[in-house]
């Protein structure tokens, strides 16, 4: 995979209140509950000589009635729900990531303002620095390009060239540490 790939980094946007030293009762309240998911659930990630960002959420689980996988009450495999804002648009994947056999079955969908979310692919199968690639297109012909999934230092990661309404978007990011 790419020898340059946007660095990960947890919590680089600050959700916290800024402590300006006037009133340390507001430093020192507990943080809201949206406020406590978000960091939670969200990272930052930079990419390319400009230095973009990407915002990265993400929240998986264990199925919440059956174990997906081999017979196991606990299975490696999480049901993952993945958004990743990129202009105008956002990437979505949904669907499972077993995180010992290193394999995965996503519907990929973008996201437009004012459009429901259009599917654009499927990706299935075992992860490794060549990844699972996938060409995505809609109908319409507004949406274009490639995208691919693959495991590189430790992370799920992600290099799309999306072209939608005819703006180029195209990066390798790092999106979630690959652990159970």
């Amino acid at each position: 995979m790419p020898a340059e790939i946007g660095e990960f980094d947890h919590h680089t946007c600050s959700l916290e209140p800024c402590a300006d030293g006037k009133d340390d009762t507001e430093s020192t309240k507990p943080a809201h509950r949206v406020t406590e998911f978000l960091k939670a659930h969200h990272a930052v990630v930079t990419h390319g000589p400009h230095a973009e960002q990407y915002h990265v959420f993400v929240t998986h689980s264990e199925p919440a009635f059956n174990p997906i996988g081999p017979n196991s009450p606990v299975s490696a495999r999480k049901t993952v729900d993945l958004h990743v804002p990129i202009g105008m648009f956002t990437l979505e994947f949904n669907g499972w990531l077993d995180y010992q056999q290193h394999d995965l079955d996503f519907s990929a969908h973008i996201k437009l303002p004012i459009l429901p979310a259009l599917k654009v692919a499927e990706l299935k199968g075992g992860l490794d620095e060549k990844g699972i690639s996938v060409e995505i297109g809609h109908e319409s012909g507004e949406v274009g390009g490639g995208l691919t999934l693959y495991f590189f230092e430790g992370y799920l990661c992600l290099k799309f060239e999306v072209t939608i309404l005819k703006q180029l978007h195209s990066a390798s990011i790092k999106l979630i540490p690959f652990k159970i």
